[in-house]
């Protein structure tokens, strides 16, 4: 029996040889994948278990034929791969750290999702085609690592749960409604939506070290800052939007109030209920509760084409507005900084340690009779060199040196 194969059928056996008839139509623009196209191109949808293998052969050979065409299908097929990531989550949808750990917004410039956290993971929200990864938002960020086997889904009934293998499910947000959806925007907002459409919970209400274009802090919130650069566990140093209207600075652990600030934007004749917001031409301005302008933080506000822009409170006690050239493919480049002196940071340097400025830097340093508690850290602060002689005394008599000293307190 003889058995008989349609024209143009790919043959699990011959990998394709001999059994294909002339093409009579064009490659489309999907197809192709490149302007230059590939001569030849062994495509097939894998609806079978067995296909899988069938088309990784075919790759194979493709690469070994046709070195330049391989490398053109490598890039379509990746980009067919990261068009395939979903922007949204739907009722019975999950994410996982080991796999599905992403969504990505339409644009495919910021991702929410699962991202490494020491021996584990933190879910945030960070600028995904950026390098290095740029992380502005986390949620629960003083957690311990999340576990490998952690999912986050959304239920059946309408909730988003955070489920470990050792703890069990708990939520993720605390949102009013059943949740019908959620998305990352291009905004850089995660939100919630219920079976109306109509936004329940967004993450821009919750600001931990970043404020984005379009996203308001107002009064009584705060950018706390992170550790470090790669860890965003809450550290050291706050901007509050105080209710009485002024923008104001402070270390944390320390009460507001004028003993421990460091730096104030001077708009406490802004009133009640001021809000501080950024723009998207990289304009830092205070409103009051008219709507109006009341002060520009920031010298931005100019019509900034192919940039894009984000605040934040670093974990070295300085605010700066930061700006990204998406044509330029470069880094990220500050715009502006608070405070101008740097050893303004109040506690900077530990107890007993005191900052000066060598080539503007700052510098932490130990007054005399003092020494560092870690010579590795200076900025952990300073302890009295006792001595044998210090319990000593001479004549009866005790001689004291009173020194004045700048930024220490």
């Amino acid at each position: 029996m003889v058995m008989q194969r349609r024209a143009g059928s790919v043959g699990v056996d011959g990998l394709g040889r001999g059994c294909r008839r002339r093409r009579t139509r064009p490659w489309t623009a999907d197809e192709m994948g490149s302007a230059s196209g590939l001569r030849r191109r062994k495509v097939m949808a894998v609806s079978k278990p067995g296909e899988a293998k069938l088309l990784e052969a075919m790759w194979m050979m493709l690469q070994q034929e046709s070195p330049d065409d391989y490398v053109v299908a490598t890039k379509w097929r990746l980009a067919a791969t990261a068009q395939q990531r979903n922007t949204n989550m739907s009722i019975g949808s999950f994410l996982s750290p080991i796999s599905n750990s992403s969504l990505v917004s339409l644009s495919g410039r910021l991702d929410f999702g699962f991202y490494p956290k020491d021996n584990g993971f933190a879910i945030g929200i960070w600028f995904a085609e950026i390098p290095p990864k740029t992380v502005v938002w986390t949620a629960n960020r003083d957690d311990p690592p999340i576990s490998t086997n952690a999912t986050l889904t959304l239920t059946l009934d309408g909730k988003l749960i955070l489920q470990q293998l050792l703890g069990g499910g708990q939520p993720f947000v605390n949102a009013s409604q059943s949740v019908a959806s959620t998305s990352i925007l291009d905004s850089g907002n995660f939100v919630l939506y219920n079976s109306d459409s109509k936004i329940i919970w967004q993450s821009f209400d919750y600001p931990t070290n970043t404020l984005l274009p379009g996203q308001l802090l107002p009064a009584r919130d705060e950018l706390v800052s992170g550790v470090s650069k790669t860890d965003h566990s809450i550290g050291n140093y706050r901007v509050k939007m105080q209710y009485d209207g002024n923008l104001v600075m402070y270390p944390v652990g320390l009460p507001d109030g004028p003993e421990a600030v460091y730096w104030a934007g001077d708009t406490y004749f802004a009133g009640d209920n001021a809000t501080l917001t950024l723009d998207g031409n990289g304009l830092l301005y205070v409103f009051d509760k008219t709507g109006t302008n009341i002060k520009n933080i920031t010298n931005g506000g100019n019509l900034s084409m192919g940039k894009i822009f984000r605040s934040t409170m670093d974990a070295d006690g300085l605010w700066r507005l930061y700006s990204y050239s998406l044509n330029l493919n470069s880094n990220w480049t500050i715009e502006w900084s608070a405070p101008d002196d740097r050893c303004d940071i109040k506690g900077m340097c530990g107890i007993n340690g005191f900052c000066v400025l060598m080539d503007q830097e700052p510098s932490c340093t130990c007054p005399p009779g003092f020494i560092y508690i870690n010579q590795g850290q200076k900025n952990l602060g300073c302890n009295q060199n006792f001595s044998t002689e210090s319990y000593v005394f001479k004549n009866g008599n005790i001689n004291y040196t009173i020194y004045e000293l700048d930024n220490a307190i």
